[in-house]
């Protein structure tokens, strides 16, 4: 009898949860086939990249192999670039011309940037999505450092000028992460501290606009100290010629422009026949089960899943990704045994924002937090991820690697 093939596409939050889970549910039923799919063969920390971007770490703190987080005896690992989901043919394509069958599918291909048709900046390449772009936006800044000491005097500020766009968690961050390395870049670079401006824009009235407002006002008094320039309430209107327009008629010459302002679903979720929504999240019910597609699931910052309490969208973070990815694995399993489907239900346990060195803020609902508490609580929840998906031997890995640095 031939094996079922159960096929989780992204190896990111909810695709490394659902296979470990899928892993433990089927350890005795060796007829399952479990196959893990991604274009690398590491997991990436998206809620971290912003550290490797500014330069405060490597980029190996921000990843980890594949090869440390699966049962590589039950889970076959295919490192490929998907091009196309076929549901109706069970069949998934890829960029070298391989294809894979399922008999179920979990799609957690995570986001891609949104620009919103901004003008300039469809393909922008500088955006905090992925290590490689984290990778890219340090070397990127590092270079225009140094073409700036033999550019004209009238051009240098372009060259030293670091604009963010989005005031959400991740341009905050990393903000904040980019202003504890302003001492260094002026004195590597021999550029003068002040001539060293880190902007960002927000669209919306204030920064971390979901966040609890005292927290907001303390966020934005920490960054302002450190010598970041918010502007809020002024979206952007286009992006040319190494210059930011702002709708209002503000322009401002940067050359290294970092987007961090929206994500939308994958893009590959569009052209696959799957029913999306949300800027092109793939629509599924309270199960996480594709409507036109029993066998197939989606989980992560690709799904839209409706929270019947709120009558909006789960939000795509790291916490519901790595529940989404819960449900999934059991869900396949019940289904396979004949047993009641399980709901995904949206659980808000906090959030937390590091504002560079021991700076940050907190939320736990009840208790707020500022400061090296704030930082600690953020660690805390990292370390506990960490644990969750590798045990003691990945957190003293990686304990041992922050010591080494």
């Amino acid at each position: 009898m031939a094996q079922k093939q159960i096929v989780i596409l992204g190896a990111g939050y909810a695709g490394i949860r659902a296979v470990q889970d899928l892993t433990k549910l089927f350890r005795r039923n060796p007829e399952y086939r479990l196959i893990l799919i991604n274009k690398h063969n590491y997991h990436q920390f998206i809620t971290e990249i912003h550290k490797p971007a500014a330069g405060t770490c490597p980029a190996e703190f921000a990843r980890i192999p594949i090869s440390h987080l699966i049962d590589e005896d039950r889970v076959e690992f295919i490192k490929a670039t998907v091009t196309q989901i076929k549901p109706e043919e069970n069949l998934i394509l890829f960029e070298d011309g391989r294809t894979q069958s399922y008999d179920y599918l979990i799609v957690g291909l995570g986001a891609d940037p949104e620009f919103y048709n901004i003008p300039g900046l469809e393909g922008h390449r500088l955006t905090l999505r992925s290590v490689n772009a984290a990778r890219l936006i340090r070397a990127h800044i590092e270079k225009m450092f140094a073409e700036g000491k033999q550019a004209p005097p009238e051009e240098r500020p372009a060259y030293w000028t670091v604009i963010i766009v989005g005031g959400g968690m991740t341009g905050i961050e990393f903000a904040g992460e980019l202003a504890e390395m302003k001492p260094r870049l002026a004195k590597e670079y021999d550029v003068p501290l002040e001539k060293i401006r880190i902007i960002n824009i927000e669209a919306l009235p204030n920064i971390l606009s979901e966040a609890d407002p005292e927290l907001v006002a303390h966020a934005r008094k920490v960054l302002e100290e450190k010598g970041v320039e918010i502007i809020t309430g002024r979206p952007v209107a286009k992006f040319a010629d190494n210059k930011i327009y702002l709708k209002d008629g503000e322009i401002i010459p940067s050359m290294t422009v970092v987007w961090s302002a929206g994500i939308r679903g994958n893009r590959i979720l569009e052209e696959s026949a799957l029913e999306t929504a949300g800027r092109g999240r793939v629509v599924v019910d309270q199960y996480l089960r594709t409507k036109q597609y029993p066998n197939v699931f989606a989980a992560g910052d690709c799904a839209y899943c409706i929270n019947p309490e709120t009558g909006k969208p789960a939000a795509p973070n790291a916490h519901n990704a790595i529940d989404m990815g819960v449900v999934c694995a059991k869900n396949i399993y019940n289904l396979e045994h004949g047993k009641e489907l399980v709901p995904f239900k949206e659980v808000y346990l906090g959030s937390a924002t590091s504002l560079g060195g021991t700076a940050g803020i907190a939320d736990m609902g009840k208790l707020r937090f500022k400061g090296v508490p704030a930082t600690v609580f953020k660690e805390m929840i990292n370390v506990k991820y960490v644990f969750s998906i590798g045990g003691v031997p990945l957190v003293m890995r990686r304990l041992l690697g922050h010591l080494r640095k």
